[in-house]
């Protein structure tokens, strides 16, 4: 056995072990050298704390350790700060392909070819002439072609287009989003009528659950599945850049607690405040040199809330910052309180239904849109 597949072997021994995957997709794993789909010179991240660049040419070791953690993503494109385009974590990876029931010879479509892996791995289950991805930049259409082709996949149809527009594809019975949307496309639901959709999701808020969706008679609708998520789709995102510190914010009369709490503590919290409040811009930042994390709250219409507060957490409550039209942070005390009202449901128990126009989330049932609950 040569080295990379010893270690292609040894990464799906790994990812069988932690996600429960089946052995046909272990398999899968196994048979695809991730080595081939990763560009010499690489851009490694295993979270949004620990980035690092090696290059093969000069440490082919390290490099290749890097390419098959399965905890590490590598960018491959970047707009200014942003990522725009990566090959994900094969953990992510795996547990999306756990979530998805695709069966050999069942027709694929990708949305978002990033470098080609994601599809190499589908491949090797359904077949080359069953496998089609599409990506909006053309750069990367043809870098991923380029490494199918070396991976010995050239039967896999990559097309340059656009993936929230899959109008005239055809049709398949499974459809996988490797970038997050925060509305369901028309054209998803008509590509894919009696199959299934694999849909990340975001909002202004949060970005940390998916959608595994069954459609029938032109609606899709199924279930949240946590801590699987991906970048925006490019014509999808929002612009989150942070507005400056007003001039003249005021003292929240109240103490309101932290929504801090709700994304390190609370699994399903961040999920029902977002899907709430979609267009509340949320960031937190920790200074570890002062032992405190600032957390901002922003609407992009002028709305604007921060707070300090200790790293450790140890205490409950915070005086706040707010100005502008809306208080965001009493909007978001708000929302949680409302989720801690619903029980404190993990992701896991709110639902997505859509017919590509409208949507609603739901909790348990989708006769319970969280828009009726009190």
């Amino acid at each position: 056995m040569g080295e990379s597949n010893r270690r292609a072997e040894n990464l799906a021994d790994v990812l069988a072990a932690h996600t429960g995957l089946p052995p046909t997709w272990r398999d899968a794993f196994a048979q695809t050298p991730r080595e081939l789909f990763v560009p010499t010179h690489a851009h490694f991240s295993n979270n949004v704390t620990e980035a690092w660049e090696i290059d093969r040419d000069t440490d082919p070791e390290a490099w290749l350790s890097s390419v098959y953690r399965p905890d590490v993503g590598v960018v491959t494109q970047m707009d200014g700060n942003t990522p725009t385009s990566s090959s994900s974590m094969p953990m992510a990876m795996a547990e999306t392909l756990g979530a998805v029931r695709i069966f050999a010879g069942q027709k694929v479509c990708e949305i978002g070819a990033g470098t080609g892996y994601n599809a190499a791995v589908i491949a090797q289950r359904v077949g080359d002439l069953n496998m089609t991805t599409i990506e909006v930049d053309p750069d990367i259409v043809r870098k991923a072609e380029a490494n199918l082709a070396k991976a010995g996949h050239d039967g896999v149809t990559v097309i340059h287009g656009d993936g929230l527009n899959l109008n005239g594809l055809g049709r398949f019975d499974r459809l996988v989003a490797t970038c997050s949307v925060s509305s369901l496309p028309a054209s998803w639901i008509e590509a894919c009528p009696r199959g299934q959709i694999f849909a990340p999701w975001f909002n202004a808020y949060d970005s940390s659950a998916s959608a595994v969706l069954d459609v029938e008679d032109g609606v899709a609708i199924g279930r949240f599945v946590p801590n699987l998520k991906y970048m925006p789709a490019r014509a999808m995102a929002f612009s989150d850049k942070q507005p400056g510190r007003p001039t003249d914010p005021k003292l929240s009369s109240t103490w309101l607690r932290c929504p801090q709490v709700t994304d390190r503590r609370k699994l399903g919290a961040a999920f029902a405040i977002g899907a709430q409040l979609p267009d509340v811009f949320k960031l937190g930042t920790t200074d570890r040199s002062l032992g405190t994390t600032t957390v901002t709250l922003w609407d992009g219409q002028g709305s604007w809330a921060r707070t300090s507060t200790p790293a450790s957490m140890e205490v409950a409550q915070y005086p706040v910052e707010q100005a502008g039209p809306r208080d965001l942070w009493d909007e978001v005390e708000q929302a949680y309180r409302r989720w801690r009202s619903w029980g404190r449901p993990s992701t896991d128990r709110f639902g997505l239904t859509s017919d590509g126009e409208t949507f609603t989330i739901w909790l348990d049932n989708a006769d319970q849109p969280i828009s009726d609950l009190p």
